[in-house]
């Protein structure tokens, strides 16, 4: 719990520049890390592959 109070004085005391750049770069690392993981799911082929009548690829988003 230390470390989430910290980081809240730490944001508090930035002005709105740099608030600005450190969302946009947070939204970037997110859409990064997430489009490694969707990558992996369009590379391959999941033709006629299902488990319990659920198409697999879905099976593999839901899990």
């Amino acid at each position: 719990m230390e470390l989430n109070q910290r980081l809240k004085r730490w944001i508090k005391g930035l002005d709105e520049r740099s608030v600005a750049i450190l969302l946009a770069i947070t939204a970037f690392l997110c859409y990064t890390s997430m489009y490694s993981f969707r990558k992996s799911f369009t590379a391959s082929s999941f033709a006629d592959e299902s488990i319990w009548g659920i198409d697999y690829k879905v099976c593999m988003v839901i899990i």
